[in-house]
């Protein structure tokens, strides 16, 4: 795993200036611009992980823990082979292994309750250990304070 670490998005401000959002990635925004628009529409920095192979997520379920306990914000998770974007609301490791609870951030339409959610896959629980083992992952992580 490589910590990128907080980017500093004052360097990229001028670039961002008058970007169509279309055009900083070839087809959608990945976690990297979600971050540089975070940081210029908001004043939220962000601290990037960039995960080589999805057999390291394990290392930066720690991370997420603390991320969590000290911001509370969700994190953007996104990959290469494993390119379906995912909102990480939380972790849970026990003796059988490190979960991420994911939502899906495709859904579209009148809100959802708890239950239809995860009836219809919405939001659930992935074993760490199901996403692609070969894919990459880039985790965007929000800097913001706990409320």
């Amino acid at each position: 795993m490589t910590e990128v670490g907080v980017v500093d998005t004052e360097l990229f401000r001028p670039w961002l200036r008058g970007c169509v959002l279309t055009n900083l990635s070839a087809e959608w925004i990945g976690t990297f611009e979600a971050s540089l628009v975070l940081d210029q529409l908001y004043d939220v920095p962000c601290r990037i992980l960039h995960v080589r192979y999805g057999k390291e997520l394990d290392q930066v379920v720690e991370n997420l823990y603390d991320h969590f306990v000290t911001c509370g914000s969700p994190v953007m998770m996104g990959g290469d082979r494993d390119n379906s974007s995912k909102g990480i609301l939380g972790v849970c490791t026990s003796k059988r292994g490190s979960y991420l609870l994911v939502m899906d951030p495709h859904y579209f339409g009148c809100p959802l309750d708890k239950m239809s959610l995860q009836s219809q896959g919405w939001v659930s629980w992935k074993a760490v250990g199901s996403l692609d083992q070969c894919s990459f992952y880039n985790l965007c992580l929000p800097l913001t304070a706990k409320k």
